[in-house]
């Protein structure tokens, strides 16, 4: 399936025409690098920096979600269940080549999963594995990165790699 620009009902049109359910992207794609499609890894959609897209996984099974990346560039993933309860999402970023870079059970606020400031290794495709460890459902993938560099008072940039969705309330409290 090839997914296209969100309906408005959380699907998208299916461009192939192959008749199979595709996820939802959100975020203006007219600026957004995304991989070419014969680049992309087997079974993989893809997304770019500053996209948001949705799926449905099945307990034990993956998605998986291609992205152009340049070496250097900091990039921010996460994997959002939409059974908060139920799901336990588990993210993995994987190179060209199918090696694990880095991974991501619980963000530490929840059982969401979140890969946050990794600095990419060399210019290739990447793949974000997204899966859910204990139950079927629902989820958002959020990428957002961006070239580092020095914003001018000797502070490093990392460009736009905040997610949008904050902490759980209770798990705030244990910062105040």
């Amino acid at each position: 399936p090839v997914p296209t620009e969100d309906a408005g009902d959380g699907t998208s049109e299916d461009e192939a025409g192959d008749g199979e359910a595709v996820p939802a992207i959100e975020g203006d794609s007219s600026e957004v690098v995304m991989p070419d499609a014969a680049d992309l890894p087997e079974n993989a959609n893809p997304i770019g920096y500053g996209q948001t897209v949705t799926g449905t996984v099945g307990e034990g099974e993956s998605a998986f979600w291609a992205f152009s990346g340049t070496a250097g560039d900091v990039i921010t993933a996460g994997a959002t269940a939409m059974d908060t309860v139920n799901m336990d999402m588990f993210l993995t970023l994987l190179d060209a080549s199918g090696n694990i870079l880095t991974s991501n059970d619980d963000n530490g606020f929840s059982l969401d999963s979140l890969i946050e400031g990794f600095v990419l290794p060399e210019t290739g495709i990447y793949t974000l594995e997204v899966e859910s460890v204990s139950a079927a459902g629902d989820y958002t993938l959020e990428l957002n990165g961006g070239p580092a560099g020095d914003t001018g008072a000797g502070e490093t940039s990392y460009g736009p790699v905040r997610l949008s969705r904050p902490a759980p309330a209770d798990a705030q409290a244990l910062y105040q």
